[in-house]
């Protein structure tokens, strides 16, 4: 059943359903004071090997929840993590490649010239159009764009899941009245350690994602000039041969006056 989803619904889906719905269902059933984290998952696998059809709710339950935190608009996470604003889709970023590439062009070999400025705007109607274009015009570099998104959408995912798990540890020391619970201590110093570093780094994957769809897109753009730079040079090659090897028609003309003979005759 995993080999039928696709890959980014694998990555972006499963993984943080998964640990929502750990940290939930250990929350709900935790035992005493003195459980461990170790113990239940010990304890779940077992129960799972003697039903191995709770697989398949694991991985129905997984996904659903996946899918549920995937719907939330992945801006939201910029405003969970500092500095608590959504900066999407980074003009700056574009304008610092756009001036990186002017000051190399000739080792990009590309008039980047050609492409207008953004001037610290950048719509995300234009930005979804460049992944349009790219979709269209080259799906290699679409699937390849495609695998900075997925990653996008798994830190977004993971972000969410650790506060639930938050959450959960909450949960748990109040079900068990104690702080000092191994399990609820455990499942909120795990959540803690996955806030920190998805949440944190989440909007460096996301200035790579813009990056990566930015330059794919100068790239397009420079094959389909290239392309019809020599499609029109190999057109005026062609004419230019044909004018050259043609051999022009001779022109034949017609007297309006009538020939000496016929004159003659009559």
């Amino acid at each position: 059943m995993v080999s039928q989803f696709p890959r980014s619904e694998f990555l972006s889906v499963l993984p943080p359903g998964l640990f929502v719905l750990t940290a939930a269902f250990a929350a709900a059933n935790v035992q005493s004071s003195q459980q461990t984290l170790w113990a239940f998952l010990s304890n779940f696998a077992v129960q799972i090997q003697n039903a191995p059809l709770l697989l398949l709710f694991l991985l129905l339950g997984s996904y659903l929840l996946g899918s549920v935190l995937r719907a939330l608009p992945v801006n939201w996470v910029e405003r969970l993590v500092p500095p608590f604003g959504v900066q999407f889709p980074y003009p700056t970023v574009i304008e610092d490649v756009l001036k990186t590439f002017l000051q190399n062009q000739s080792l990009t070999g590309h008039d980047v010239t050609s492409i207008p400025s953004i001037n610290g705007q950048l719509p995300m109607h234009v930005f979804n159009f460049w992944k349009d274009v790219l979709c269209v015009s080259s799906p290699g570099a679409f699937e390849y764009y495609q695998t900075f998104e997925t990653r996008v959408r798994l830190f977004a995912g993971l972000t969410w899941a650790s506060s639930v798990g938050v959450l959960c540890a909450g949960v748990a020391a109040v079900r068990l009245e104690t702080v000092s619970s191994p399990l609820a201590l455990a499942i909120f110093l795990l959540s803690a350690m996955m806030l920190v570093a998805f949440g944190l780094n989440f909007r460096r994957v996301r200035r790579q994602e813009v990056r990566v769809l930015f330059m794919l897109y100068v790239a397009t753009n420079h094959l389909v000039q290239s392309h019809e730079r020599r499609y029109a040079k190999r057109h005026r090659n062609m004419k230019h041969f044909r004018g050259f090897h043609s051999v022009p028609k001779r022109k034949t003309f017609k007297s309006s006056e009538p020939s000496e003979t016929s004159s003659s005759i009559t």
